[in-house]
């Protein structure tokens, strides 16, 4: 089990970012995110037009070392998920 991040971001305008780990159940709340991004923002995003219900549990089902996702809400409202993941190759 990855370890679980929450951490608040104070925004300029003194609202409440709140960064956490995503869990499983949280895969139908990131597929309608990205399913209510603009279409050219879900291509550039995805580097095509990409099935956002298999992103989106990948995003839910991050195991926080090789692929690591964090979900940004302000208040109830999810609004934005980055990540990332760890290269394969050694860097040189």
């Amino acid at each position: 089990m990855p370890p679980t991040i929450v951490r608040d971001v104070i925004l300029r305008d003194g609202s409440a970012l709140r960064l956490r780990s995503p869990r499983p159940d949280d895969e139908a709340a990131i597929k309608a995110f990205f399913d209510g991004l603009a279409p050219e923002s879900r291509y550039m995003r995805f580097h095509g037009h990409g099935r956002t219900d298999i992103v989106a549990r990948d995003y839910a089902t991050a195991d926080g070392d090789t692929r690591v996702s964090l979900l940004a809400h302000l208040g109830h409202q999810l609004v934005g998920p980055p990540r990332f993941r760890r290269q394969r190759a050694p860097v040189r």
